[in-house]
């Protein structure tokens, strides 16, 4: 769903696309799930670019590939978008801020990795992306919850993972398959 006054097709909108995808990627912390409200808010709530329906439909193409979920939902949201030239965009805008910020940390790294200030960070910010990825979980997680097989199917899934150490894969195509077995949610 995209505002009316806008191009889908022009240059100015691909850059746009950018602009949005690298001010997620610039000030995201914990990964690609914990972009993935922060896109939400973005492209629907502040931009218009795309409904719910949208969204989770390429959030779940996003997930089934291989690869960084965040990577993945700009290929296929940048796709949506803007065709080839989103792709590139949301691309470029997500990856351009790690790929910086990874490069400095190996300066930094090289110089004061084993200093007890660096270590202290580091541990003091795991507890903060756990906590980022379970408010991603709580967001994304809510609409998906509409009816009870699917909720049922999750708690399933989820044991899976925990108790049997399952794949990924493995879960993954179990929730592909659930989609032609469980009845539509109403």
């Amino acid at each position: 769903m995209l505002c009316a006054d806008q191009n889908r097709k022009s240059f100015y909108f691909a850059i746009r696309i950018f602009l949005v995808f690298l001010k997620i990627g610039t000030f995201t912390i914990g990964g690609g799930h914990v972009m993935i409200p922060l896109i939400k808010k973005e492209l629907i709530d502040k931009k218009c670019w795309m409904d719910d329906e949208t969204f989770l439909e390429n959030l779940s193409i996003a997930q089934a590939y291989p690869g960084p979920v965040a990577v993945n939902f700009a290929i296929t949201g940048g796709y949506s978008l803007c065709g080839f030239p989103g792709i590139i965009a949301a691309v470029l805008g997500s990856i351009l801020p790690s790929f910086i910020i990874i490069i400095i940390i190996v300066i930094f790294f090289i110089q004061y990795g084993q200093t007890s200030f660096l270590q202290a960070a580091f541990t003091g910010v795991r507890p903060a992306v756990a906590a980022l990825i379970a408010a991603a979980l709580y967001k994304i997680g809510t609409p998906v919850f509409k009816d009870r097989y699917a909720f049922l199917f999750f708690l399933f899934l989820l044991a899976l993972g925990i108790f049997l150490d399952a794949h990924p894969v493995i879960i993954a195509l179990l929730g592909i398959a659930s989609g032609f077995l469980l009845p539509e949610a109403k």
